[in-house]
């Protein structure tokens, strides 16, 4: 790890023998690692192991609180909230199957109703803040105070804080993207507004998400990546072959140590 200045602050590359796999970003002053046998614990700013490695799961922190998992076995696990010091304060009913990890003071779980798989979504007292319902086919972790879901013909819409359904479910996919969204409709990409307008029609084979209130992105045009602004117009009038980005981990989500850490790095 290194200073703004480009010194060294401190290298934090095994824990007790065991190799470190991956270190996420700094996040209220934790970051959470993985160990090489797939154990995750928490440092703070300086290097400290805060946490041990005793999860099978985690999330980063949010509101001075993060979500993690146990397995008990192959099939069977608990969930619980923690502080920044470890101490679980917080033990999600085991009825409930965790989708995703803390977001924006929310978790997505499921639930079996009549047989059928039922999402919904639990506040940070772990209180059902959406009851699980069957005509959810999926529902994505929050972002920016909304969530994606999906209905059980696989077309997806989009939830606002409330659960009051903001965009209906009429699109192959949507992506959180900063402040706008990109839908899937046909096989192209396109650029919609939160509120559901449509900024730009659905025309490319590829966008990259928006990152970091960028005002830019790339998008696949005929086979050639152009650069577009948040209207999906063509910035540069030239293109590449090919080209490469990294992962939004922006928010908290399973993937994040299972997926985005060790590909991120």
């Amino acid at each position: 790890f290194i200073r703004t200045d480009g010194t060294v602050a401190f290298t934090f590359d095994s824990y007790k023998d065991e190799a470190i796999q991956a270190v996420s970003v700094f996040q209220e002053g934790r970051a959470l690692f993985l160990t090489n046998s797939g154990k995750c614990g928490y440092i703070d700013v300086n290097g400290k192991v805060v946490i041990e490695p005793i999860y099978d799961k985690a999330s980063l922190f949010y509101n001075n609180s993060a979500c993690v998992y146990k397995a008990q076995n192959e099939k069977y696990g608990e969930t619980f909230l923690i502080d920044k010091d470890g101490k679980e304060y917080f033990k999600v009913n085991p009825e409930y199957n965790v989708e995703s990890l803390f977001s924006e003071h929310k978790i997505v779980y499921k639930e079996m109703i009549d047989k059928e798989k039922a999402y919904g979504v639990l506040n940070e007292k772990g209180e059902r803040f959406l009851k699980a319902s069957v005509k959810y086919g999926d529902i994505e972790p929050f972002y920016k105070n909304n969530a994606v879901y999906e209905n059980r013909s696989g077309e997806h819409g989009l939830i606002d804080k409330e659960g009051n359904v903001v965009i209906r479910a009429k699109y192959d996919d949507l992506i959180a993207s900063d402040d706008i969204l990109i839908y899937r409709k046909d096989g192209k990409l396109g650029l919609i507004a939160y509120s559901g307008d449509k900024i730009c029609d659905a025309i490319y084979k590829e966008i990259l998400p928006f990152q970091s209130n960028n005002k830019y992105t790339y998008a696949l045009d005929n086979n050639e990546w152009i650069l577009i602004d948040k209207n999906g117009k063509d910035m540069h009038k030239g293109g590449f072959y090919n080209i490469s980005g990294i992962e939004d981990i922006e928010y908290s989500s399973w993937t994040i140590v299972k997926s985005i850490i060790p590909s991120w790095y």
